[in-house]
């Protein structure tokens, strides 16, 4: 498995930001907030995604997880308060978040 695929599943699971959330690692039909691997969790934060994403492609390992999950820590703006991926999920809008996938 690569970060590649990875990053592609978290793509897929956002949908284009119709899955997308902010202010939750993951939202239910109600949009209220529940845990990222809940059957009922419907829409993901960039985190959430990560996490469910390495989930869903059940890897062994967390290698390809910590590997992308520190190229995507880096791609904050430099200019932006601090280096956590859900704060700046946030603050930030669906491109900003791509922008950190891709």
């Amino acid at each position: 498995m690569s970060v590649a695929a990875l990053k592609a599943e978290m793509i897929s699971i956002l949908g284009g930001g119709a899955n997308w959330c902010q202010h939750a690692n993951a939202q239910n039909s109600n949009g209220e907030p529940c845990p990222i691997g809940n059957g009922d969790a419907k829409k993901w934060d960039i985190f959430g995604a990560l996490l469910q994403a390495k989930r869903n492609l059940d890897l062994p390992t967390w290698q390809e997880y910590h590997e992308l999950y520190n190229e995507m820590e880096s791609k904050i703006p430099s200019t932006y308060r601090n280096r956590d991926m859900e704060s700046y999920n946030d603050d930030t809008d669906f491109a900003g978040v791509l922008a950190l996938i891709n």
